[in-house]
């Protein structure tokens, strides 16, 4: 879309402004279903008018008309799931919005979750629902570009901000962005009637509803349960009408975070997974939240590090208010595709990473409020759809619609509070929405359809390994150490970082353990008695900025590994332990011990080491036999300089000595147990040099 003044033709007429300031307007608005307060403005009265109705937006604009050049209407199917699944179809109108007029969205990660950017053609930004409400960057908006005043209103009387901008002409005539933009239309949020997607078929409560009441308490939010949040951070989809999918993940997340008995555990599954044709139910022209709910639950969907959201960027991927596939927009849209990836995007250890729940089911049709507030309490937050085409109350920042019958956006029921009579309901349109601007609402009772499509997610227990993460790995105190331990529980994070020095694999069911040794010097780390295929590796640094310094993949007893790595007094190193490709963890045997010098058989403590120049003998005493079993060996030559050191890497001291006359190495190695074979030579250095 091309950016600046054509883009947008809709331009006003100074003639028709002049006539138009000799005509008073008198009439009000007419009203819509539901009973709403009298409009009142932050600064002014204003009398809020269709501009377009009355000459002030003359001409075609991009958003005088929701659908595209050679849309069609879609047929019943194209809205509709089947399995009586209703279709869920919304995109984030801030998003919306912004690229409509041009501009640049972004999503950046926030401290909460995911915030919404527009980017302006001068480089400058906005958060996007802070544009759309006229708190910054009216500039860019499209009141300035009809060359209109823009004003916030504070009245509620919009479907998806309490404040709002309004475009003011001259003599003080108005209309909300939202509806010059036709932002409900254009966001995909006219209602789908149940007719097309829904049979009125009931379910059938398990419990009394008026004896549930008695029981339940007056209030709930898995936000807050047990001093714990159990919702994984808000997201943002964007352009890409994918809803459906988020509503469905975030009811899964928090279903996982439940069995873990973690509201920490946060696992971060990947939305564009379902979108991209790996799951058949749904893209970014609308899908079916039920139906992506059983797929989780049927086989499962990978982190959101395998395969990232990227539909709802600038980039990517959206529909008409229609709900046809904008093929100036998406690379596939044909053939129920509607996406910028198909499945294959995705990484290539996907089924070593796929997460499930493991039951999921409606509650009910329409079932009554205390059957809903019993699943929330026994099952976790609630996948429901919903009409946006409603009001805030100004009073009480509920929302409502008026509309009890249709629905087009899927969201989550996280909560309830009766005295204030509402849902709390967690949407999918980053942080900057909602009354108090961190992605959740509240949705008054019996309103808005949200009772009706209500699904459940639940997950097993799962048992957890405490040093699963980085975040938590074990302490190692002390060398030598070891420990055995059961690591079939274990999970892939999505920070864990790719095993570079060892070809690059990610590995799975992770462990770590973190060291900060006493002393500098070698070390040797092993995984040799372990049941399963280990990768090893050791990195230095900070989680999410490390850095390799060893690594092995079998190169151990069987499958299992061996790596040594110079460590420094006082820093901090990291141990991970994996499972190879398709692994999930086993029986780990972990041993880390420092390598002494003049240790010849290799247990961790100092042999007792002599070298007689005189006949160039060397005399051990190993601790290994409490110093019982000597070695004798002769290896050198009068004059020679003797050292210690382990240049084969079995832990074990070799055989070396220098010869200044001459600037060379000579060194029997331990790993031929020094048989005379197996030896190394090499000239290094100059007469008289000192070896260290």
């Amino acid at each position: 879309m091309q950016r600046g003044a054509e883009a947008l033709p809709f331009r006003i007429s100074v003639l028709v402004l002049m006539a138009l300031a000799t005509f008073a307007l008198s009439f009000s608005v007419p009203g819509t279903a539901a009973e709403k307060p009298p409009l009142a403005k932050s600064c002014r009265t204003l009398h809020v008018r269709d501009l377009a109705g009355y000459g002030l937006l003359q001409h075609p604009s991009t958003f005088s008309s929701p659908a595209a050049p050679g849309d069609a209407a879609p047929s019943t199917d194209a809205r509709s799931a089947s399995a009586g699944h209703l279709v869920q179809t919304m995109t984030n109108p801030a998003a919306v919005y912004c690229t409509e007029l041009g501009y640049r969205y972004d999503i950046a990660d926030g401290t909460s979750g995911q915030v919404g950017i527009c980017v302006f053609d001068n480089h400058s930004s906005c958060p996007a629902w802070d544009f759309l409400t006229g708190a910054c960057g009216q500039e860019f908006s499209v009141c300035a570009r009809e060359g209109l005043q823009t004003e916030i209103a504070q009245d509620g009387q919009d479907p998806f901000s309490e404040n709002y901008a309004v475009c003011v002409d001259a003599d003080g005539r108005a209309q909300s962005v939202a509806e010059i933009a036709h932002l409900l239309d254009r966001s995909g949020g006219k209602a789908i009637e149940p007719a097309q997607g829904q049979p009125e078929t009931k379910g059938s409560p398990t419990s009394d509803a008026a004896t549930l009441d008695t029981f339940l308490p007056s209030a709930f939010d898995w936000r807050n349960v047990d001093g714990g949040n159990w919702m994984t951070p808000i997201r943002d989809q964007g352009i890409c009408g994918s809803c459906w999918a988020f509503a469905a993940v975030g009811v899964a997340e928090s279903a996982l975070n439940i069995a873990a008995q973690n509201p920490s555990f946060d696992p971060d599954l990947a939305e564009q997974y379902l979108i991209s044709g790996c799951s058949g139910v749904g893209a970014c022209a609308g899908g079916s939240l039920g139906r992506a709910l059983e797929y989780i639950r049927d086989a499962g969907i990978p982190d959101e590090a395998c395969f990232p959201y990227r539909d709802g960027l600038p980039s990517g991927c959206s529909y008409s208010y229609l709900g046809v596939c904008r093929a100036d927009l998406c690379t596939y849209s044909a053939n129920k595709e509607c996406s910028d990836y198909r499945c294959t995007a995705r990484c290539s250890d996907w089924a070593v990473r796929l997460q499930a729940i493991d039951a999921t089911d409606r509650v009910g049709y329409n079932p009554p409020k205390s059957v809903i507030k019993q699943a929330l309490l026994e099952h976790g937050p609630l996948a429901g759809s919903m009409t946006m085409d409603g009001y805030f109350d100004p009073s009480t920042h509920v929302f409502r619609c008026g509309d009890n019958e249709s629905s087009s956006h899927a969201v989550v029921i996280v909560g309830y509070d009766d005295a204030g009579g509402y849902w709390i309901v967690r949407n999918s349109w980053g942080t900057g929405f909602g009354p108090f601007r961190d992605g959740y609402f509240w949705v008054k009772y019996d309103d808005c359809t949200l009772q009706k499509y209500l699904y459940y997610g639940s997950a097993s227990v799962v048992a957890m390994v405490a040093n699963d993460d980085i975040a938590n790995a074990q302490e190692i105190t002390a060398t030598p150490f070891t420990v055995d331990a059961d690591t079939s529980g274990a999970t892939s994070g999505v920070d864990d970082p790719a095993f570079s020095l060892c070809g690059g694999e990610t590995g799975s069911a992770t462990v770590w353990y973190r060291l900060t040794p006493g002393a500098s010097g070698l070390f040797e780390i092993n995984t040799e008695g372990s049941n399963y295929d280990t990768l090893l590796g050791v990195w230095t640094g900070t989680p999410g900025n490390l850095t390799a310094i060893a690594c092995d993949d079998d190169g151990g007893e069987g499958s299992t590994s061996v790596t040594t790595a110079l460590l420094q007094a006082g820093s901090t190193y990291y141990v991970e332990v994996a499972g190879g490709t398709g692994s999930t963890g086993g029986l780990l045997h972990l041993a880390v011990h420092y390598r002494v010098r003049g240790d010849q058989d290799g247990e961790g403590r100092s042999d007792l080491v002599v070298f007689r120049p005189s006949n160039g003998a060397w005399f051990a005493l190993q601790s290994s036999t409490g110093y019982s079993t000597w070695l004798g060996k002769s290896w050198g030559a009068d004059g020679d300089l003797p050292l210690g050191g382990d240049l084969d890497g079995d832990g074990q001291m070799d055989l070396i000595v220098y010869r200044p006359e001459y600037g060379v190495w000579f060194a029997l190695t331990s790993a031929s147990e020094y048989d005379y074979v197996s030896y190394f030579v090499r000239g290094w250095g100059a007469v008289g040099d000192t070896p260290i």
